[in-house]
């Protein structure tokens, strides 16, 4: 919600308190978006990294997802 209101280092302290309790692929998905927004490049390619390993793929986002992960995957990879 913070990012959409372009709120990026608000969004940052609350995906890492996600991370902290819960690390999930998504939540690495949604730190390498806010990171990317602050244009901290090498730490949002880290995070969208760990979010592949931990089994993130397109096919299993739901479909409005699916072009945010192509193009996070376009812009870092």
């Amino acid at each position: 919600m913070y990012l959409a209101r372009g709120r990026a280092e608000e969004a940052l302290k609350d995906i890492e308190s996600v991370i902290a309790d819960t690390p999930v692929a998504m939540a690495y998905f949604r730190k390498a978006q806010i990171l990317l927004a602050l244009d901290r490049r090498g730490e949002a390619t880290e995070a969208l990294k760990t979010a592949q390993k931990m089994g993130l793929k397109a096919e299993l986002l739901h479909p409005l997802e699916r072009p945010a992960f192509e193009n996070l995957c376009k812009s870092l990879l």
